[in-house]
Order: C-alpha cells, then structure tokens, then sequence
C-alpha cells in the first residue's frame, strides 16, 4: 500500500511533506513508512480520504481499479470548449511578457478562451498557452498547447 501512496504523492506533483501537512500527519511520518516499506495506521487512511477525495481509497489499500475515482463528467473529446469561465484559462503570448517577475498576472483581457481538460483534473493548471516560434523544436512544435503551473517559491528555481 505504502508504495501505491508514493505515487499517489508524486502524481500529485507535492512534496512529501506537504502531504503530511495537509493530513495532518507529524514531520517524517509518511515519509519513514515509503522509506522503511511500512504500512501506516487506518487513521492516516481517513485523513488521506477526507483530504484529496479524488483518491480511490480500494486502489490504495488494495491496489484494484484506478488511483483516481471515476469522474461524473463524462467527455468524448481530449480538450472540450467551454461557454463561460469554468476550466483552464487559454492566455494569449503577450501576457507571457512579464513572466517571471513577481508581479506577474493575468487579467480577462490576456485569457483568449477557458478550457476543459480532463487528463489536467488533478494537476492544478494555472494556465495555458500555445506555443510561438520553433525554439522548442523538437519536443514541441508551433501551435502546440502546454499547460503551465506558477511556483511563487523561488527555492524551485
């Protein structure tokens, strides 16, 4: 089970110790069980269940079905438009202009159109934006679409 949990940790794209943190669990009690192969206590389960109620709990303890339960959303297309402001925010590439500063945001005027994208469910997509120019090339051309998170921690850069 212990090893299901780690990556359900690092699908989450958190720290280990920010999962305890938000279990409430103490510093290292999580991170001693992936490290030492150990099972936690059911308490923990509970807490990890209450916390991120996406988690198929019968995958984690038993590792049957999915790691996610299945969404009540059913969509055919891998990107669907969405009318109105629910979903990810498709930002056109001059807002990008002052990236990086930590003044950085984006406003109605820079959002082209919002999007669903059901594979980013549980990724926390800040926003996105399309690719300009080749200097990606080869791994992502003109007009792709990458999906971009913002890390205000500068201990990430």
């Amino acid at each position: 089970m212990i090893r299901r949990l780690a990556q359900f940790i690092e699908f989450q794209n958190i720290s280990v110790r920010a999962f305890e943190k938000k279990i409430s669990a103490s510093d290292g009690m999580i991170r001693r069980a992936i490290t030492n192969n150990t099972d936690i206590q059911s308490k923990w389960i509970t807490n990890i269940a209450d916390n991120y109620p996406d988690i198929n709990i019968d995958w984690l303890v038993t590792g049957k079905g999915d790691m996610l339960k299945p969404s009540d959303i059913n969509i055919d297309l891998e990107i669907t438009k969405v009318n109105g402001k629910p979903g990810i925010p498709l930002v056109d590439q001059v807002a990008i202009a002052g990236f990086g500063s930590a003044n950085f945001s984006i406003s109605e005027r820079d959002i082209k159109d919002y999007y669903i994208v059901p594979k980013f469910k549980n990724l926390k997509i800040d926003f996105m934006i399309e690719i300009f120019g080749s200097s990606m090339y080869p791994k992502f051309n003109a007009g792709d679409i990458v999906a971009c998170k913002i890390i205000r921690e500068s201990k990430f850069i």
